[in-house]
């Protein structure tokens, strides 16, 4: 389906021109149940309408995205397709502007912004004049925020292993160069490490590739890997418990993981807590940026290295605790008409199933 598909859609703004419509469509030959096309005969799959009842539908593939009832309301819905596909139809139709941002689809409507998010519905009337569309009912939209008080809060409860951090830093990383004395030279500090000093701290474990070893990463793989989302289409009850489970395990890792480098610890065991705190997090860091971050570590043998960008990698450390507190550092505010949630603090908070 391309632009050039969809201008051959009809523009259709009241419910009675939608009907004109559907009664004139010749239904298509030898199909049951009938299939009336909406625009090109050929693109009926694509593009069909229907009555509902009393409501005529102009469906997309499958989903009756624009339905037109009698007394002239219309409901647009696109059944969770942000897509390219769905805006282009009801712009097509309507004369709406549309648009998708952060999966979610955005209509420019009597001068303002409306968003729409998954099944939701945005339901508008035509009336007279410039700005003829006018909203009756929209979704009401809830985000997070940070506060800034308590992402301070939860930062000064790791400031001395912070501090450490900058010493093992300033210790151990090396000017690396990209592409030396070429144009696009590029020089960045990093930290190496090799797996053999890993593997003193955290052991090996049993891999599932035959009679091989991995690096026991079952305790620090939660540091970058926070569960969130539930990724199924209507979830089984198996799907809805281990997505429980996965939670479950990083609550308890993460706590036990961030109590080796809060404040506050004995100074004959602090040390070493921040130092193998600092090596679960090179592990992992180096891992997350591996296109395998979700893979074992497997063990071919000790003399592998891995190595994290010193810029890239203290981000990540202070996103991964302040993710960890998400629920303390984010306030759940409704945003206002038109905005969308922020993506990246709606991926701290783990759905609750």
């Amino acid at each position: 389906m391309g632009y050039a598909t969809v201008k051959r859609v009809p523009r259709v703004f009241d419910p009675r021109h939608a009907k004109q419509v559907h009664d004139n469509a010749l239904p298509i030959r030898g199909r049951s149940p009938e299939v009336r096309p909406l625009g090109s005969r050929r693109d009926v799959d694509t593009y069909s309408v229907r009555m509902n009842g009393d409501d005529v539908e102009f469906v997309l593939y499958k989903t009756p995205v624009i339905t037109y009832k009698p007394d002239g309301v219309i409901v647009l819905r696109t059944d969770g397709w942000a897509s390219v596909s769905s805006h282009q139809f009801i712009q097509q139709v309507l004369g709406i502007p549309a648009r998708g941002k952060s999966g979610s689809s955005v209509f420019y409507v009597g001068g303002q912004h409306y968003t729409m998010t998954g099944n939701n519905p945005l339901v508008i009337r035509r009336g007279e004049g410039t700005n003829a569309w006018r909203v009756l009912e929209h979704e009401t939209l809830y985000g997070y925020k940070a506060s800034r008080k308590a992402l301070t809060n939860v930062r000064s409860r790791y400031s001395e292993f912070r501090k450490y951090l900058g010493g093992f830093i300033n210790l151990r990383r090396e000017e690396h160069v990209l592409h030396q004395g070429r144009a696009y030279e590029r020089r960045f500090n990093r930290i190496n490490f090799g797996v053999q000093e890993a593997v003193n701290l955290f052991g090996v474990m049993d891999s599932t590739y035959n009679d091989a070893k991995a690096l026991n990463r079952e305790k620090t793989d939660c540091i970058f890997g926070k569960p969130t989302k539930l990724y199924y289409f209507n979830p089984t009850e198996t799907q809805k418990q281990d997505h429980r489970d996965a939670v479950r395990k990083y609550e308890e890792n993460m706590k036990a993981f961030t109590e080796t480098i809060v404040n506050g610890q004995p100074e004959d065991v602090k040390h070493e807590n921040f130092y193998r705190g600092a090596m679960a997090l090179l592990v992992e860091g180096y891992r997350e940026s591996r296109s395998t971050h979700n893979n074992e570590w497997v063990l071919h043998d000790y003399d592998m290295e891995g190595w994290v960008h010193v810029d890239e990698w203290m981000p990540m450390i202070d996103e991964a605790i302040l993710k960890y507190h998400a629920e303390e550092v984010l306030e759940r505010v409704q945003l206002e008409v038109g905005k969308t949630p922020n993506p990246k603090y709606a991926s701290w908070i783990s759905e609750k199933v």
